[in-house]
């Protein structure tokens, strides 16, 4: 994966997204973790949860605050059913979940 990256900027990598009835054409940016995180940390922000899409939706599709969402925004049917095909499915794992924690120490403020 290292080398289909080089050339990528560090951060704000843009693409153009398009998922059928739900969004069309959007740009969105990917940012590489580890200069993120060290970026972070300058800030005095540290990394406490980071998990891939696929284990968040499996954790948290029945949970009652969350299945509404995933419906409004056409993840799952009315029955919690996906209609993602594999390609989509795996195109969904790009996404990835994560919480930074403020602590002492950041070189910048």
């Amino acid at each position: 994966a290292g080398r289909e990256r080089e050339g990528w900027p560090l951060y704000g990598h843009r693409y153009r997204f398009f998922l059928k009835d739900a969004v069309e054409d959007v740009p969105e940016y990917v940012v590489q973790w580890g200069p993120f995180v060290r970026l972070a940390a300058e800030y005095g922000l540290h990394p406490i949860y980071k998990r891939e899409f696929h284990d968040v939706f499996d954790e948290f599709r029945e949970h009652a605050e969350f299945e509404p969402l995933l419906q409004r925004m056409k993840v799952v049917d009315q029955n919690g059913e996906t209609d993602m095909d594999e390609d989509q499915w795996e195109a969904a794992n790009i996404y990835v979940m994560f919480a930074l924690e403020k602590r002492e120490g950041g070189t910048r403020s």
